[in-house]
């Protein structure tokens, strides 16, 4: 056994997949400390960042200025030759146009003025009349045709013309042009100036451009007024001119230059008042040089980080080295002696730190203890070698290498009845028969392993790998699963099958009915659902001994006439269910007729002769339904409509398919009638029958009755809507509701008469709520109401579908104070043996047996017996159907202590039922 698992923890070691650089503590430690640096890297990394934005912000902000200088200096010279030309236009001279004196006049002007070329005038019709230069041409030259010319005519303001060559000054200039108003106020020409191009750059104070930067003055179309760097080579070239559509702000673009380069354009109009856009400055800046500055800050910053980067990782390793490297080396031997079972080694004084002192010590610790379990291994064996003996379960040792057995133990001769030399003889292959499938374990395998007389084992094999006298083996721990087989068989037996009459159940026919859909392929069959009809009755006079054998007597009668190959099944209660190979509707109701004339033949029981009748409902697959749920729904309802109407038989019919579809109808609008408080509760009355404690009809409580206020449909009747509540979902936030709204209203009757109680039904799906008590109690306490005026109904059937958990959840409201009663009581299983057991305060006789009471002596004497004997357990008796007085007289005769029916009072809205209690109260005084 030791060579075992020294084997095994070599192999594991070998196994073990390579450590990678994150594995190790020594790196782990190192990048901790790292990401202790990481914030004041960020830190770092966001300072460069953010003065690197600012230097670029810094660049483009000089570049902008150096612009806006260039501007504020060009528009304050075209406004100053605005002014000059205003007064111009302004003169006697030139409004009363005195042109043969304008020419001296213009000329000394000209003497005192060097910015300007050219000082002149046009008449209306466009020729020069006056002039600072002597003209060439003695009738005047015709300057009709510039465009500065038109537009001073049709604007009051000075306007600039583009880039010409003067006429008389052969000289490249920028022409400003304004209109000469007479007198009259009507245009009599355009006093014009040509300005010297070389001022709109001469006085400004542009500092030095960036590297490769070029500065431009350009007229409204574009064409190169001046240029820095440059020379006089460049006027007249036309480039981008600044765009009218941006107004007059400053701009900033990216474009591509000539060379491939990004550049960095900054515009802005620089014009005078009167025509601010007819000449701008552009300042062209290769990107490179704009920003050169600051991507050196960057580089540097970035370099400045990198190297801080690494004297960090630097003093970090060192520093991981000198306080956790020394100390790993040691532990990492220690680890590796220890896998080679070396036990000597010990770290506990060679480690630094307190932490790893403690891990060396707790090492050594399981060193010691590895030492003294080597040194009992061989006393562990031997144990093992007893247990292997003495094991209640067959053991088998198997040799990997032969595949023969090695050692046996004593329990598996027993279970195979071999003797020991012939059992080690034998492999595993010899014994075994079969592997089984669907082997619904891993851990184990199920297999048929032979007896020594043959006949086959079904056991359950468990392997575990050891060495066994330094061979590899295998023990095969076997368990014998024979009778178990035979448990499970008889527990699915009981899953499948009715325990009283041995017939197939509900959930077993429902899958039968699923499976046949999927194998027939379409070939039509039958579902016939059939229900006892007065079987209550029997139940009730008779006890429940009489009507379990009346049920086992029908199922038999069903067996006969079926044969035994019918798939046949009870649904529960007196409910049968069976299948007909035939799909004819004609050969499936004359096989269902000899069935309903065989169940009315009577059936004796203790020389008592019973006869009972039966509905048959069917629908024809595939017909009628091709859904297996959707047929049981159709034989369902073709089943009540023949009980209904006392057909016997009744095949699934259009007018049954309307009652079907109409549930599923109410059943979706459910849950939005209870989330929009469409149900209201009804109350009905409940008087003292038999005098004691209060005068006879005094009255002592109300039922409450859920009633469905449909917005379409009006007031629903509880009979639609419960059935589907109680299979769903919603039952209980439903009864969650119905508890609340019953308490409450409990509380604000006590007002009108004090201790007057209120009763509520509950399903059967709530007594198996283990919430449900709490969520009483909540409510009680919530409304403040004495848990002794209410009371929970609840039936039969209810606590017999689960009787352990329904006991719990009663005993646990009984606990809390609440009345409990049985409901219906006649129509289902209990006796009152059983009713002894339960915590129940009433009894409630159905309404079935009081109704006919009157005209029936023998359910007369039923009622009487049942309330003879309730007595007799201390139970009240209340009886419910009560629609006559003499009813009313003849229970109150035999006993019977509380009544309701409509001929007490119907169920009415609160406020009727206050009023009801008030005039009650009022009779009774």
């Amino acid at each position: 056994m030791a060579s075992a698992r020294g084997q095994s923890s070599s192999t594991a070691q070998d196994q073990s997949p390579r450590a990678g650089f994150f594995d190790s503590l020594r790196a782990r430690l190192f990048v901790a400390v790292l990401v202790a640096a990481v914030p004041i890297i960020i830190g770092l990394g966001y300072y460069i960042w953010h003065q690197y934005k600012g230097l670029v912000a810094v660049a483009e902000h000089n570049a902008q200025n150096l612009v806006q200088i260039t501007v504020a200096y060009d528009r304050t010279l075209l406004d100053n030759a605005r002014d000059v030309l205003l007064a111009l236009s302004n003169s006697p001279i030139m409004r009363d146009a005195q042109w043969d004196q304008c020419r001296g006049y213009l000329a000394t002007l000209l003497l005192h003025l060097p910015r300007y070329l050219n000082l002149g005038a046009t008449n209306a019709e466009g020729y020069q009349v006056c002039s600072g230069l002597p003209d060439p041409n003695p009738d005047g030259a015709y300057l009709g045709d510039r465009p500065y010319v038109r537009q001073a005519m049709e604007q009051p303001d000075v306007v600039l013309g583009g880039f010409i060559i003067g006429r008389m000054s052969n000289i490249p200039t920028l022409v400003l042009g304004v209109r000469i108003s007479g007198d009259s106020g009507i245009t009599s020409g355009v006093a014009f100036a040509g300005l010297n191009l070389s001022y709109l750059r001469a006085g400004a104070a542009i500092p030095d451009l960036m590297p490769g930067a070029r500065l431009w003055i350009l007229d409204r179309e574009g064409h190169v007024l001046q240029r820095v760097p440059g020379d006089i080579s460049h006027l007249g070239e036309r480039i981008d001119p600044y765009p009218a559509a941006a107004g007059v702000g400053l701009l900033r673009e990216v474009h591509t230059g000539a060379d491939g380069q990004p550049w960095v354009s900054f515009s802005m109009p620089s014009g005078p008042r009167g025509d601010p856009l007819g000449i701008s400055v552009r300042y062209d800046v290769p990107e490179a040089a704009l920003y050169a500055e600051a991507r050196r800050a960057l580089w540097m910053g970035l370099l400045v980080l990198g190297l801080l980067l690494g004297g960090v990782m630097l003093v970090g390793w060192n520093l991981t080295q000198l306080a956790a490297g020394r100390s790993l080396d040691h532990l990492r031997e220690a680890v590796r002696r220890l896998a080679a079972q070396d036990f000597s080694w010990r770290v506990g004084n060679r480690l630094h730190g307190r932490d790893l002192r403690e891990i060396g010590q707790q090492f050594d610790a399981m060193a010691d203890a590895l030492q003294n379990a080597q040194r009992h291994l061989q006393q562990s064996e031997q144990s093992y070698r007893l247990l292997f003996e003495g094991s209640p379960n067959p053991m088998l040792v198997m040799g990997m290498d032969s595949g023969r057995f090695l050692a046996v133990n004593d329990e598996a001769l027993h279970q195979y009845g071999y003797t020991r030399a012939e059992l080690l003889a034998l492999s595993l292959d010899d014994l075994r028969i079969e592997v089984l499938d669907n082997q619904p374990d891993t851990a184990y395998s199920y297999e048929h392993h032979r007896h020594h007389d043959g006949h086959a084992l079904l056991v359950e094999v468990r392997s575990l790998f050891l060495t066994f006298t330094e061979q590899s083996a295998h023990v095969l721990v076997i368990r014998d699963l024979t009778e178990y087989q035979a448990q499970q068989e008889a527990l699915a037996y009981q899953a499948t099958h009715d325990p009283l009459t041995q017939l197939l159940n509900r959930g077993e026919i429902l899958e039968r009915l699923r499976k046949r859909a999927q194998w027939t392929s379409g070939r039509p069959w039958a579902l016939v659902m059939s229900n006892l009809d007065g079987f209550k009755e029997v139940n009730g006079a008779l006890g429940h001994d009489v009507g379990d054998r009346m049920l086992q007597a029908v199922a038999q009668r069903f067996r006969d006439i079926l044969g035994p190959d019918c798939v046949l099944a009870r649904l529960g209660g007196d409910e049968f269910a069976f299948l007909l190979d035939t799909g004819n509707e004609a050969e499936a109701r004359g096989r269902v007729s000899r069935l309903l004339a065989a169940i009315r033949e009577p059936f004796v029981f203790n020389e008592l002769q019973l006869r009972i009748h039966c509905s048959f409902g069917l629908a024809l697959y595939p017909e009628h339904a091709q859904a297996p749920d959707e047929l049981v729904r159709f034989a369902d309802a073709a089943m009540r409509r023949a009980k209904r109407e006392g057909l016997g038989i009744a095949v699934f019919n259009a007018q049954d398919r309307s009652q079907v579809h109409d549930r599923p109808l109410l059943r979706a609008e459910l849950r939005t009638a209870l989330a929009q408080g469409q149900f209201l509760l009804h109350l009905q009355p409940k008087i003292v029958l038999q005098s004691g404690h209060h005068a006879e009809g005094t009255p002592v409580g109300f039922e409450a009755l859920t009633r469905w206020n449909h917005p379409e449909r009006g007031l629903i009747p509880p009979a639609q809507f419960i059935p589907i509540i109680e299979i769903s979902d919603l039952i209980h936030p439903f009864t969650r509701w119905v508890v609340d709204q019953a308490v409450a209203a409990c509380v604000r009757l006590q007002a009108v008469r004090p201790g007057v109680g209120m009763a509520v039904n509950i399903s059967a799906r709530n007594l198996l709520d283990e919430y449900f008590p709490q969520q009483v109690e909540d409510a009680l306490i919530h409304h403040g109401l004495d848990p002794a005026l209410l009371e929970l109904e609840v039936t039969e059937s209810v606590i017999m579908a689960d009787p352990a958990r329904a006991l719990r959840t009663l005993y646990a409201l009984h606990g809390l104070g609440v009345r409990l009663s049985i409901d219906d009581f006649g129509t289902g299983y209990s006796s009152f043996a059983y009713l002894n057991r339960l915590p129940v305060d009433a009894l409630k006789i159905d309404q079935s047996f009081v109704a006919g009471m009157e005209e029936d002596a023998d359910l007369a004497a039923i009622v009487r017996s049942i309330i003879d004997m309730s007595h007799t357990l201390g139970l009240k008796v209340i009886a419910e159907g009560i629609e006559t007085t003499a009813v009313q007289h003849l229970l109150r005769e035999m006993g019977c202590d509380v009544g309701q029916g409509y001929g007490i009072g119907r169920p009415m809205p609160e406020d009727q039922a206050v009023a009801w209690l008030r005039e009650a109260g009022s009779a009774q005084s």
